[in-house]
């Protein structure tokens, strides 16, 4: 097919062609003005890299569910480490909730909010194999009416008093064993499109994908029609990067299917998901295989490429993406921590960042994780706090993206 740009070209060529050689001279400059400003027209605006909203997540307890002392040393840490936004599931609670906002709003912090589906009542998920946190009833037993029971009184709530978020997140992770359409044990299969059109397996994970989206739709009609939030960016559920994974996958020694990134993109937005969400969530780990070198670099951004922002942006008529999970660890326990290798792999990767961003594919980076001290017996190796403070690694990778 011929793009914009052709086809003005060609119709300045049959002006200057039916007007004979003496107007050729003349055509010459008419056909470069019109090729300069075609050029100017069609060329997509780049976005700017320190546009992206740069955060952390707070995993663990939800953080509203900590005593009140424990809520405000962390956001007060957070604070004086220059975070604004974190990303975090909460308790829905109405006081709860109006309370960890207010409290995070006095230390200027927003909250991307990690909300989950609903179900009725009765519905219960299967116990999660071992080695995995946790695990939801199927995405094909939501219930859009149950969501907005639950959070249509918060929404109220948000409005009345003219508490804001950084963006609205609708689950967690749902194309693969947290979903529980998906059987456990799989096959380790990574699933296809046609897959998802077959088979009893198949079927019924595209059925949950078609329910998520039902619900995702009263989201964005609850949020429309909100004041203060309204224009407060709806993106859809963070999703695993199955595809960089070896495969089979396993998870404890048990076989886990799943289906990778841009085939559950492509399934929900072939639904209809473009015009429900701002942005999409998507999660990346990106290896530290031969760390330093050109080669461990050059797989790092091939597989970002292909397996984590290709639906992203508007270069495929899509949304851009939020990462709403990425970070490498700190191996061992030792203090004084040895961060040189993670800090060299976040200045890497955050360089690879600010081009995804410039093209308009990425649009939130949000490291994993802060800390949760509270249920944690130690430190984990993927915290920005070690040994009691901010590490230099993590404080690079919390900073505004340039």
């Amino acid at each position: 097919m011929k793009t914009c740009f052709d086809a003005v070209l060609g119709l300045a060529g049959v002006f200057c062609g039916a007007h004979g050689r003496y107007l050729m001279k003349a055509c010459a400059g008419s056909i470069a003005l019109v090729a300069l400003l075609s050029a100017m027209a069609f060329t997509p605006v780049l976005a700017r890299a320190d546009d992206v909203v740069v955060g952390v997540n707070w995993y663990g307890a939800k953080p509203n569910d900590l005593d009140p002392a424990t809520q405000e040393a962390n956001l007060t840490a957070m604070e004086k480490a220059g975070i604004h936004v974190i990303r975090s599931g909460l308790d829905p609670d109405p006081n709860k909730v109006i309370e960890f906002l207010q409290r995070a709003k006095n230390h200027d912090i927003k909250i991307v909010w990690l909300m989950s589906l609903q179900y009725p009542k009765g519905v219960r998920a299967s116990p999660p194999p071992s080695g995995w946190p946790w695990r939801n009833p199927g995405l094909s037993q939501a219930d859009p009416n149950s969501f907005r029971d639950v959070f249509g009184p918060l929404f109220a709530r948000l409005d009345t008093l003219g508490l804001t978020l950084a963006a609205f997140e609708l689950d967690n992770e749902i194309n693969w064993i947290g979903n529980g359409d998906f059987p456990v044990p799989g096959k380790g299969r990574l699933l296809s499109l046609e897959d998802l059109s077959r088979g009893t397996e198949g079927q019924r994970i595209a059925q949950g994908f078609l329910q998520y989206l039902k619900v995702l739709a009263t989201l964005k009609e609850m949020r429309d029609h909100l004041k203060f939030n309204q224009h407060t960016p709806v993106i859809s559920a963070g999703l695993a990067d199955s595809a960089s994974a070896a495969q089979p996958f396993r998870i404890g020694g048990i076989l886990v299917d799943s289906v990778d990134i841009n085939t559950t993109l492509r399934f929900l937005r072939a639904n209809g998901l473009d015009r429900l969400v701002d942005g999409y969530s998507v999660h990346h780990y990106p290896t530290s295989i031969k760390a330093g070198t050109k080669e461990g670099a050059d797989l790092r951004l091939s597989r970002m490429m292909q397996n984590v922002f290709a639906q992203c942006g508007s270069s495929t008529g899509g949304k851009p993406c939020w990462l709403t999970e990425w970070g490498f660890n700190i191996d061992g326990d030792s203090c004084p921590v040895n961060e040189t290798i993670r800090m060299a792999l976040v200045r890497e990767v955050r360089h690879d960042f600010g081009q995804f961003a410039q093209q308009g594919q990425l649009k939130g980076l949000l490291f994993f994780s802060w800390r949760d001290d509270t249920h944690a017996a130690r430190e984990d190796h993927s915290n920005v706090i070690r040994c009691g403070s901010l590490t230099e690694s993590g404080r690079l990778a919390i900073a505004p993206l340039r």
